[in-house]
């Protein structure tokens, strides 16, 4: 169900929440459900009951007192809680400690003492008590639940496993070492599914470690590496590709660039497949489509992120035995303009409905696009006057040069070929899918 900002805000404040930065993160987990037919998934009972998930993030303060958050601890489905980061400033092996070398007295935070006991839950008040909200918002989106006005995440009976491995301000060298570990340990306890809201690329600690846009090639940084060498061994590694899209990097950063993880970009609006503009570009001169998926997220791709972990999770419900692979065949298949992606969106939106039915018979035919092949240098569709109509013009099968919404005229929209524009795809109110390729001799 998809509501308003001042009718949820409403909600809010008689459910005893202050109206602030932290309470309008729920307005976005009803939004991209219903964009990506959630409520399907739902309705079938599917909320990722028994699935095992990872977060990997930078805090969780209040995870344990949200009103929306607290179903996770009162049930017992908070199986472990490490933080990662306070642990390395107290022992950790020579090469986390080398690093950690490098890193600025004031980058660090403060940690209460004492020592806590290496127990799996024992870390619990480092993490929800530092002054950090990003991980509770991200989990949120996975799991967050207000029972009352029946909003919640796809995933939120899943079990959870915490990690806090990022500093929160620039990034270090050592964050990417303990996302490793952090991902090592998940893998030792049988969590498949991961949750990554992070990201390194020009922003490193000494400035001398950036990496550069030409690694950003799915192997080169050690993130992308670890990720690639733990999907091999089956993990389902879901990652914000960034929000890089109007800055001068622009390009999806590590370990989102890596191809064993699901990437996910954003949209710009709920029934649109435009890209958002901070959402972070791919490339495919790697050999492979990235982002994988987008939704919409009025909070970056931190936020969608996890709207896609949470389908998964629902996913996991119904088979678990799933292979990453496989989920990541069966989201393109179930996406928006599959089988034409692109580096703005890659394959567009997941769809819960198709997903059940890929789920159920994988052979199945669930893409309606349709190819054109012209020699004119425009064409004609007819469509309604009250239709989106979404346009990507590309300078080959997969580089968008441009992306717009074309206008409606006595319910027809006329595309034209612009100079170094090869194909063009046209979709109508996120259903109809037209690949045009322009054949002007």
């Amino acid at each position: 169900m998809n509501i308003s900002r001042h009718i949820l805000f409403f909600i809010l404040s008689l459910a005893g929440f202050s109206i602030s930065a932290q309470e309008s993160i729920f307005i976005d987990v009803s939004s991209p459900v219903y964009q990506i037919n959630g409520d399907f998934l739902l309705s079938k009972g599917l909320t990722g009951k028994g699935v095992k998930v990872g977060v990997i993030d930078v805090g969780f303060e209040k995870l344990s007192t949200n009103k929306c958050l607290r179903h996770i601890t009162d049930s017992s489905r908070l199986h472990f809680a490490r933080n990662y980061l306070y642990r390395v400033l107290n022992t950790g092996d020579s090469l986390q400690q080398l690093l950690l070398q490098g890193i600025a007295a004031s980058e660090i935070p403060l940690f209460p003492q004492p020592w806590p006991e290496d127990c799996d839950l024992c870390d619990t008040v480092t993490l929800f008590n530092m002054m950090n909200t990003h991980g509770s918002f991200v989990t949120f989106m996975i799991a967050g639940n207000l029972k009352f006005y029946k909003i919640s995440g796809l995933g939120r009976d899943a079990d959870f496993y915490l990690a806090k491995t990022e500093f929160g301000k620039r990034d270090h060298r050592l964050e990417e070492n303990l996302l490793n570990q952090a991902l090592s340990d998940f893998y030792g306890k049988g969590v498949r599914l991961v949750n990554m809201s992070l990201g390194y690329r020009d922003n490193f600690e000494p400035e001398s470690l950036n990496y550069t846009p030409d690694q950003m090639n799915g192997h080169t940084a050690y993130s992308s590496q670890a990720c690639n060498k733990w999907s091999s061994e089956g993990m389902i590694l879901v990652v914000a590709a960034g929000n890089s899209g109007l800055k001068q990097w622009k390009r999806i950063s590590a370990p989102g660039e890596a191809e064993g993880c699901i990437t996910v970009g954003a949209t710009e609006k709920l029934n649109s497949l435009l890209k958002a503009g901070y959402s972070s570009i791919g490339d495919y001169d790697y050999g492979y489509v990235k982002p994988d998926v987008v939704c919409y997220s009025e909070s970056g791709t931190s936020m969608a992120a996890p709207v896609i972990t949470g389908l998964i999770a629902a996913m996991l419900q119904k088979k678990p035995d799933l292979s990453a692979g496989k989920i990541k065949e069966i989201l393109h298949k179930s996406s928006t303009i599959y089988p034409y992606p692109n580096d703005f969106v890659g394959y567009g939106i997941p769809d819960s409905k198709k997903i059940f039915d890929l789920l159920q018979n994988d052979t199945l035919t669930v893409s309606s696009a349709q190819l054109v092949e012209t020699s004119d240098n425009k064409v004609e569709i007819e469509t309604y006057s009250n239709f989106t109509v979404d346009c990507f013009d590309k300078s080959d099968a997969y580089h968008v040069v441009n992306q717009y919404n074309p206008e409606i005229r006595k319910e027809k929209i006329k595309i034209k070929r612009k100079s170094g524009v090869a194909r063009t795809t046209v979709v109508i109110n996120l259903t109809a899918v037209y690949e045009i390729i322009w054949n002007l001799k």
